[in-house]
């Protein structure tokens, strides 16, 4: 009789017990997906560096992960969505995805602008960490803009915690109204805008998670002028195809008229990518050993005259 109820249970509850996994395993892998910012949308000069990986051109539909880099040139914007929330970046600004912890997103811009649009909820579960400045949201519209001279944040809705690190000054902004913090000369936070500001409170200051970049990295950054990276490539609005290469910062900018296009008024683009690149090692290293071999002759010219 035990074994009959035991043969019973095992037929009821095996089935039950196999359904309940699967719906788990399937709604894990669905928050997984909700929890990864993907591009929506991506237009000009748009690259993304993985942990130890070379940049590559950032796609529509691309999904992120945490230690992504993001960067946009003079002409990129990038559009990120996860679930409800967005950010959209504007051109020249370098900004990273950091692992989430303790239910606390966290991103690090180190240059540019961000508008951003986080859900709300009842506790502070997002921020972005500048070099000098960072802003705490239960859920809220706001933007992040962060140059050579200072870090500011401009709220649009909701409400927004401000932290100036070198001081460790902190106060609540509202809409219509911008924090900003120096990126020289003394320390502290200053509000401005419409509607009646909140006191400046007095915190303890700490270490930003993102390093400033120097001034002529984020000059360069602002002009267009690349530093050192390898190459990425994107495509323009306008169909040009611009592929950057190295340290030196050359631009190798492709189009041909009517010669790949439907009609011969029709502008048509070509990569040139990694052969051109390729190409330019080999000739660079070619004309160094040139030089050098040049060089021989003269060099023992010179040591058999001082003999």
């Amino acid at each position: 009789m035990w074994r009959s109820m035991s043969n019973v249970m095992k037929a009821v509850c095996l089935p039950l017990l196999a359904a309940a996994f699967a719906a788990f395993c399937m709604t894990s892998h669905a928050a997984a997906q909700d929890a990864a910012w993907r591009v929506s949308r991506a237009s000009g000069e748009v690259s993304v560096t993985a942990s130890g990986a070379q940049p590559v051109a950032l796609t529509d539909n691309a999904s992120l992960n945490p230690g992504d880099v993001i960067r946009t040139g003079q002409n990129g914007r990038v559009l990120l969505t996860r679930g409800t929330e967005s950010m959209l970046i504007s051109s020249n600004s370098v900004v990273g995805i950091a692992k989430d912890q303790s239910g606390m997103t966290t991103i690090l811009e180190r240059a540019g602008s961000i508008l951003f649009d986080v859900e709300k909820k009842g506790v502070k579960h997002f921020q972005v960490e500048t070099p000098y400045l960072a802003a705490v949201v239960k859920g809220t519209q706001f933007r992040v803009s962060v140059d050579r001279s200072d870090s500011s944040v401009e709220v649009l809705r909701g409400q927004v915690e401000v932290l100036d690190f070198r001081s460790g000054q902190y106060a609540q902004v509202f809409p219509q109204q911008t924090a900003t913090v120096s990126s020289q000369g003394a320390a502290g936070l200053s509000l401005s805008g419409g509607g009646r500001l909140s006191p400046i409170e007095q915190g303890t200051p700490r270490n930003s998670l993102v390093p400033a970049m120097s001034e002529e990295r984020t000059a360069a950054l602002e002009t267009g002028v690349r530093g050192p990276s390898i190459w990425t490539s994107s495509t323009d609005d306008d169909g040009i195809v611009r592929t950057w290469f190295g340290e030196t910062g050359i631009k190798l900018v492709a189009r041909i008229k009517g010669a790949f296009g439907n009609g011969d008024n029709e502008d048509s683009s070509y990569q040139l990518g990694l052969p051109v690149a390729a190409g330019l090692i080999v000739w660079l290293g070619a004309a160094i050993g040139r030089r050098r071999q040049k060089q021989k002759p003269e060099k023992k010219l010179l040591e058999r005259r001082d003999r």
